[in-house]
C-alpha cells in the first residue's frame, strides 16, 4: 500500500462570497448576497446546505431550487423545535423528581402522576 493513497485529500476552505457563488451555480435563489453572507459567518455552509436537500430540484424549467431565506427560517424553526423538546424533557424530569422526593420525604406512595 502506498501511504500517499491512504490519507485524505483536504479541500481548501472557500470564502464566504464563495461559497455564495456555489449556491448560485446550484441554482438558489439568493437577494441579498450581504445578508447571506453574515449568515453563513455564524452558521455553517454544510449545516445550512442540509435544509435545501428537499428542495434540490426545481420544479418547473428556469426556476430556482431554493430560497436562501428559507433554508435560513428551517433553520430557525429547526433550532426552536430542539429547543422546546429540550425544555419539555428538563421539565419532566424535574417533576418526576420532586413527585419522587414527596413520595419519599411522606413514606407514601399516594401521590399518583
Amino acid at each position: 500500500m502506498k501511504p500517499e493513497k491512504d490519507q485524505f485529500k483536504i479541500k481548501p476552505p472557500k470564502t464566504y462570497k464563495e461559497q455564495i457563488e456555489i449556491y448560485k451555480s446550484r441554482n438558489l435563489y439568493i437577494k441579498d448576497s450581504e445578508y447571506a453572507e453574515k449568515i453563513l459567518q455564524r452558521v455553517n455552509y454544510y449545516r445550512l446546505s442540509d435544509y435545501g436537500l428537499t428542495m434540490k430540484e426545481p420544479v418547473f424549467k428556469n426556476q430556482y431550487s431554493g430560497c436562501f431565506i428559507r433554508y435560513r427560517h428551517l433553520l430557525t424553526f429547526s433550532f426552536l423545535a430542539r429547543l422546546s423538546i429540550l425544555l419539555e424533557v428538563a421539565y419532566l424530569n424535574t417533576w418526576q423528581t420532586v413527585v419522587g422526593s414527596l413520595k419519599d420525604f411522606l413514606g407514601k406512595s399516594f401521590l399518583h402522576y
